[in-house]
């Protein structure tokens, strides 16, 4: 193997890439891998690294005959953290915010029990606002891991969240079931929380290291919807430490059950 070859494996971030979309495969989602769209904006491509989709059967009131499927999409940034430390400020959560982004994503009726189930509203109460991560020179934002992952998610969820299912037949014959519920998170997946650390609002001069297998961080997203509107939503991204990404694949599974015990399918 050449050494200019081996550089190139020993420092692109594609090899982590590629296990993620292998695993979440093993675990029966299925991958598009970075896919490329154009953006509303500058009317230029994009490019996200993956999209991952999985479906789950819902059924009846008698819980007898399939009525569609539940399909949970994630627009998923794949970051590989090597040395560098990012520090995250966390401050409470917008509950209200969050309630009504679960409502809307999840499809669930207000005031039903099972809305609290959701992993919008559920644990988390504070999240993540603010990160740093070392690394100076101009344009320092711009050129922080954390950033560019949580813009490339949130424009592809913003472009994409309308063109359907990425899950196909396995035959030209075979029909899909009916999508009844399609909820869609932006997610970011890094190989370790190693070098992540969190400061709490409460306690600005001291920090501690994040051990959870996911946290949130809350986004004001202003950007421009696919027919010119102008538009600010709120989001709620997922950091996921994909050494512990079964806990977070089993948090989803959690939202499945809220979704069919909280919503008239």
């Amino acid at each position: 193997m050449s050494k200019e070859a081996q550089e190139i494996l020993e420092r692109s971030g594609n090899t982590f890439h590629f296990r993620v979309a292998n695993y979440l495969k093993q675990k029966g989602w299925e991958n598009r891998i970075s896919p490329y769209y154009l953006d509303n904006i500058s009317n230029k491509p994009r490019e996200i690294d993956l999209i991952a989709e999985k479906s789950w059967t819902t059924h009846d009131d008698f819980n007898i005959n399939a009525c569609g499927t539940i399909n949970i999409k994630l627009f998923i940034e794949c970051k590989y953290l090597a040395n560098k430390t990012t520090v995250f400020w966390f401050a409470p959560k917008d509950n209200q915010a969050a309630i009504e982004l679960a409502l809307k994503v999840g499809h669930l009726r207000p005031q039903h029990p099972a809305l609290g189930d959701y992993h919008y509203t559920s644990g988390h109460e504070s999240v993540a606002i603010l990160f740093e991560t070392t690394g100076g020179g101009p344009n320092k934002l711009e050129r922080d891991p954390f950033y560019k992952a949580l813009n490339q998610s949130l424009h592809a969820i913003s472009a994409l969240r309308n063109e359907g299912s990425i899950i196909r037949p396995q035959t030209n014959q075979q029909r899909l079931p009916r999508i009844v519920i399609n909820p869609q998170h932006p997610v970011i997946i890094c190989n370790s929380f190693k070098n992540l650390f969190k400061v709490d609002s409460a306690s600005p001069t001291t920090f501690e290291k994040i051990i959870d297998s996911y946290f949130q961080l809350e986004v004001n997203y202003c950007h421009v919807k696919t027919d010119g509107r102008k538009v600010s939503e709120y989001f709620l991204i997922d950091i996921v430490d994909f050494s512990k990404i079964d806990d977070y694949l089993a948090v989803l599974d959690k939202n499945i059950l809220a979704i069919t015990s909280g919503n008239d399918l």
